[in-house]
């Protein structure tokens, strides 16, 4: 027996779209938190039993919510297969009818035909849960430097407006001696508090 999950996923919500090769189907919705969750791979699990065993294969598309699903899909036993949106046909009618229902069918049945008929899934490569961890690294030091150069034009526009310039001996801005001139400067009160 093979039973096929396709799942919408939200922040808040999961809207399931479940299939058996007897065909049976069902939608299911389910809480998008850890005990949501958890509940729905019981759920599952419950079914596969009930049919005598066999596999479970699952998939959602690929968005902000991470690959914390598929780990846990995985977990439970199941296949599981994050779908690049992107690259998933989708036909002028799709647009007028798009809801969340119609969402999970669609992905239940990308995964049938891949099941079934051996079609190509347009999936997306999931990284390892290390080099995850590298990433959130490497994208928190992007989000810094970002920071970092929007306050320094910030202060640069604040000086502007305020007519002050950089005194000629302090060569290189946001250097100790820069930064403890601009913690000298005397300014208006609204001024040092955009400044601070």
């Amino acid at each position: 027996m093979t039973i096929v999950c396709g799942i919408d996923a939200h922040d808040k919500e999961l809207v399931c779209r479940i299939w058996r090769s007897d065909r049976i189907e069902e939608t299911k919705r389910a809480r998008n938190t850890d005990t949501g969750r958890e509940g729905l791979w019981k759920y599952l699990a419950r079914m596969l039993n009930d049919v005598g065993g066999g596999k479970v294969i699952v998939g959602y598309e690929a968005c902000g919510l991470g690959y914390r699903m598929y780990d846990e899909a995985n977990g439970a036993g199941f296949t599981c297969y994050v779908l690049a949106t992107g690259k998933m046909a989708k036909s002028p009618m799709d647009g007028k009818r798009k809801t969340d229902e119609y969402d999970a069918q669609k992905i239940s049945e990308l995964l049938r035909s891949h099941e079934l008929a051996g079609l190509t899934l347009p999936t997306v490569w999931v990284p390892g849960t290390i080099l995850r961890d590298d990433r959130e690294l490497i994208r928190r030091r992007f989000d810094v430097k970002a920071d970092s150069t929007r306050i320094k034009n910030q202060i640069h526009g604040l000086l502007k407006r305020q007519g002050i310039k950089r005194p000629e001996e302090l060569i290189n801005p946001w250097t100790k001696p820069y930064i403890a001139w601009l913690k000298a400067l005397e300014l208006p009160s609204g001024t040092r508090a955009h400044l601070a």
